[in-house]
C-alpha cells in the first residue's frame, strides 16, 4: 500500500512540475520538445522515374511534415495524393532498403501522353492508359501535336457522348492503345487517326498516306483478327508499290479479303 501511494504522489509531483516547471528549466525543456521533434520529422526522400514532371513539383505534393514514423504506416496514402496528378499514372512508397528507417524511395510512373479527343467543346490530350491530361489549344494540333521525339499523338474519334464518363473513355482508348500496336506491329506505317465507327468496325489512317483503312474485329478473338487483317493490309501495300498513293480506301472487314477503292 506503501508503495502505490508513494508512486501516486510521484506522478502527481511530476505532473505539476511539467505543467508549471521553473522558469530557468523551460529553455532546456523546450530544446528537448523539438529535439523530439526534429528527430521525429527528420527523414529521406527519394524520387525516381521522373522525366516530364519536376521534382520540386511532386515534392509539394509530399506531406514533409509528417513523421518518419507515419510514412511507415501511411504509404498507400501518399500513392493516392500523387495519383491524383494528372501526369501521374502510378506511384510506389516503400524503404530505400530493409534496414532503413528514415530513408524512402518514391517511385512515380508518368502518364505517357499518346491521344488527342475531342471531348464536349475541348480537345484533351490522353495518355497512354487513357487518363487525362490536359486540354489543348486547338492552334498547337493543327499540324499535329509532338508528344515524343518523331512520334505524334493519335487523333480519337467516336469515343460517344459529348461528356463521357472517364471510365468509359479510358476502356475504349485501351481498346485503341491495343488495336495501334497491333496494327503497327504489322504495317511499317504510324497510326494518326483512329475512328470507332457506330457499326462497331474501326477506321484507320496513316502518317503521310491518304487512304482510310477499315479494320472489323470480332470480340471472341480481336488479337488474332487485328493481326491478321494488318497483315493484309501490307501485303496488299507491298503489291501496289508507288500505287499506293492512289488509294482511297482498304475495307479489311471480310475474311481473308480486302475491297480496295481508288481515288477518281
Amino acid at each position: 500500500m506503501r508503495f502505490i501511494l508513494t508512486f501516486l504522489l510521484f506522478i502527481a509531483v511530476t505532473g505539476v512540475f511539467l505543467w508549471r516547471p521553473p522558469k530557468a528549466l523551460v529553455p532546456a525543456i523546450q530544446h528537448v520538445e523539438q529535439s523530439a521533434q526534429d528527430f521525429l520529422e527528420d527523414k529521406e526522400v527519394q524520387l525516381s522515374g521522373l522525366e516530364l514532371l519536376d521534382a520540386a513539383e511532386v515534392r509539394k505534393l509530399l506531406p514533409m511534415q509528417n513523421s518518419f514514423a507515419w510514412w511507415r504506416l501511411n504509404g498507400e496514402e501518399v500513392e493516392r495524393q500523387l495519383e491524383r496528378h494528372a501526369l501521374i499514372q502510378a506511384a510506389r512508397v516503400r524503404p530505400c532498403g530493409a534496414t532503413s528507417l528514415r530513408c524512402f524511395l518514391v517511385e512515380i510512373r508518368e502518364r505517357k501522353p499518346a491521344f488527342l479527343a475531342k471531348i464536349g467543346e475541348k480537345i484533351w490530350l490522353l495518355g497512354a492508359d487513357g487518363g487525362f491530361m490536359s486540354p489543348v489549344p486547338p492552334n498547337r494540333v493543327a499540324a499535329g501535336l509532338e508528344v515524343a521525339p518523331g512520334q505524334k499523338a493519335i487523333w480519337v474519334k467516336g469515343l460517344g457522348a459529348a461528356s463521357p464518363a472517364p471510365e468509359a473513355v479510358r476502356l475504349k482508348l485501351q481498346y485503341v492503345r491495343k488495336l495501334v500496336d497491333l496494327v503497327e506491329g504489322g504495317v511499317p506505317e504510324k497510326v494518326s487517326e483512329v475512328e470507332l465507327m457506330p457499326s462497331g468496325e474501326t477506321a484507320v489512317r496513316f502518317q503521310g498516306l491518304g487512304f482510310v483503312a477499315i479494320f472489323d474485329v470480332d470480340s471472341s478473338s480481336d488479337a488474332t483478327r487485328i493481326t491478321d487483317e494488318a497483315a493484309r493490309l501490307q501485303k496488299l501495300l507491298q503489291e501496289l508499290g508507288p500505287r499506293k498513293a492512289d488509294l482511297a480506301k482498304v475495307d479489311l472487314a471480310f475474311n481473308k479479303m480486302a475491297v480496295v477503292t481508288m481515288k477518281p
